[in-house]
């Protein structure tokens, strides 16, 4: 089985929406799992997207949405084809080659987080 894990946001203040950079999805993985750690939290949310990109429209479309976040600990959200969908959690479906994570923040956010995942096939 192929498997790779990489960090998308290095543990840090989160005060305002965030966009991850975009991953490259090459050789294509169609599993992932994109964990969140909220190791610090003192007001405010945050509601966690992964977003694909589609070359046709040049635009971003949303995979999955993750339920709010508003105190410590970790969240995965879970994509892949034959994943049993789980609202705000997981999605049957796959990822396509450029993907990214969207943190939108509500509220006064004042927290600080970490963005990971793993890929496999």
């Amino acid at each position: 089985m192929s498997q790779f894990s990489n960090t998308l946001v290095a543990s840090r203040s989160i005060t305002a929406t965030l966009t991850t950079s975009t991953v490259t999805n090459q050789p294509p993985l169609p599993y992932g799992q994109i964990i969140i750690n909220v190791s610090a939290f003192t007001s405010g949310s945050i509601t966690p997207s992964i977003e694909a990109y589609d070359v046709a429209s040049s635009a971003w479309y949303t995979i999955l949405t993750g339920a709010a976040i508003s105190a410590t600990g970790t969240t995965v959200l879970k994509v892949g084809p034959a994943i049993t969908p789980a609202t705000n959690v997981a999605v049957s479906d796959f990822l396509p080659t450029t993907w990214r994570v969207k943190l939108t923040a509500a509220g006064s956010t004042v927290l600080t987080a970490s963005v990971g995942y793993n890929l496999a096939i």
